[in-house]
């Protein structure tokens, strides 16, 4: 089977919605620069994390599910193929901030590096979700009554600040895993997760959890906790378990799951992309996007759509799109945080805002239209999955400028900072104040 493609071309319905965009870029021409003439700026000095997928077509395995590929190059952005809550494959293109997997010999468990109690590692024992021979597997011994698992110190956490953990897993005879993180009060807190079913079992306290479903019987099992403060050294490990809530138990000396993958994260509340590491730890560079844009302040309708990827509120007020530099004003943009979208114009001398509540599940697509009215006020609109979720009132007015400032369209941040980490689809701008179907059809 092959994911379905959608072929470049403009999907134009009348040249009326041509001639009003002022600007318009979408992934799925698999370019930066927008349709409307703009050319995108890109950076990421670095390479970047792995996502599904690149290009307009590709192989599926056989749960329907693209392999992970990457890490891309330097300065080389991203595209990816992500399915959405619909089981429809959206093309996109991934933004993020800088990350650090701190974490070395991130896909080799045979090193001497991790620890392994009670457990072995059999190196290269199957398929990875990358499509390479790379996965291992963690076998328990025949001890009684104990824990089977590997682990890796996590030196350098902040007291009191959440980290991450989160790995590849795989059942083979054993069907449930616990993946935690030993805090600095010796506590080990973490979550159990059921690879045969891809659900979440027991959260203990100080952590939450989450799962990503990568095909093939292949998971992603993720554990945000609380380090605490204390004299004890912090850990990341990977338990094997019998049942949910249960890792002390009798070994039989051949049952184990397969782990690939693997990533530490200091001091991050969520996870990034996954980024592969050898003898040394590996960082990422934040990624940004941006488009010149020349138009003054005038009535406008922006339209943004993204996939959801599960953290949409978690970072602080991310940065769907921009019109304006830096982070002054006059401005227009629109920005989230848990629960909510804020669309706002900010003309230099007051800021309005239009709120709109929405509650996000990764792998929803999401459509934000806001609108710049003629006397200054904005007034938000939010999909998710083609429904309208919230219709927030216009804000006051706010006489609009001659000039924004500066000449800059961000996409994902605002070139430094404020990032979405979501998965983006489509940016248009049209003159006057539009409706969400007449924006749909306007590229």
């Amino acid at each position: 089977m092959v994911a379905p493609t959608i072929l470049p071309g403009r999907a134009y319905q009348g040249t009326d919605r041509v001639s009003d965009l002022l600007f318009g870029w979408d992934a799925r021409y698999l370019q930066l620069n927008a349709y409307t003439g703009q050319a995108g700026t890109f950076a990421r000095s670095s390479v970047g994390g792995l996502v599904q997928g690149t290009g307009l077509e590709h192989d599926l395995d056989t749960d329907n599910q693209l392999r992970l590929v990457g890490p891309a190059p330097d300065q080389v952005p991203r595209w990816e193929w992500v399915q959405n809550a619909s089981g429809v494959w959206v093309p996109s293109l991934r933004l993020e901030d800088a990350r650090t997997n701190m974490f070395t010999r991130s896909e080799d468990f045979s090193q001497g590096v991790w620890g392994k109690t009670r457990a072995a590692v059999s190196s290269n024992a199957t398929i990875a979700p990358d499509g390479t021979v790379t996965a291992d597997k963690l076998t328990e011994d025949a001890t009684a009554s104990s824990a089977h698992f590997i682990s890796r110190p996590m030196d350098g956490l902040t007291d009191n600040t959440v980290s991450t953990v989160s790995v590849f897993c795989h059942a083979a005879e054993r069907t449930w895993v616990k993946v935690s993180i030993i805090t600095k009060t010796a506590s080990n807190y973490g979550a159990w997760f059921n690879l045969a079913t891809g659900a979440i079992g027991t959260v203990e306290a100080n952590a939450t959890a989450s799962i990503e479903d990568y095909g093939g019987g292949w998971y992603r099992c993720i554990v945000n906790t609380d380090v605490l403060t204390g004299g004890a050294r912090t850990q990341g490990l990977v338990i094997l378990a019998d049942a949910d809530n249960s890792i002390s138990y009798t070994g039989d000396g051949a049952s184990g799951i397969y782990v690939w993958g693997i990533q530490g994260e200091e001091d991050q509340p969520f996870p990034s992309t996954y980024i592969p590491t050898a003898a040394s730890t590996v960082a990422r560079a934040a990624e940004s996007l941006s488009w010149p844009f020349n138009a003054v302040p005038q009535p406008m309708t922006v339209y943004h759509r993204f996939v959801d990827r599960g953290v949409a509120g978690a970072p602080s007020s991310p940065m769907f799109m921009r019109i304006g530099s830096t982070n002054l004003s006059p401005a227009f943009f629109i920005y989230g945080a848990a629960g909510s979208v804020t669309f706002t114009h900010d003309n230099g001398v007051s800021a309005k805002y239009s709120v709109g509540t929405v509650a996000l599940a990764d792998g929803d697509v999401v459509e934000l239209l806001g609108k710049l009215n003629a006397d200054g006020s904005v007034k938000g609109e939010v999909y998710v999955d083609g429904v309208l979720v919230d219709s927030p009132a216009a804000s006051g007015a706010a006489t609009l400028q001659s000039a924004w400032v500066g000449t800059n369209l961000y996409m994902g941040s605002y070139g430094s900072g404020q990032f979405t980490y979501e998965s983006h689809a489509a940016l248009k701008i049209a003159r006057g104040v539009r409706t969400m179907d007449y924006m749909r059809g306007a590229f």
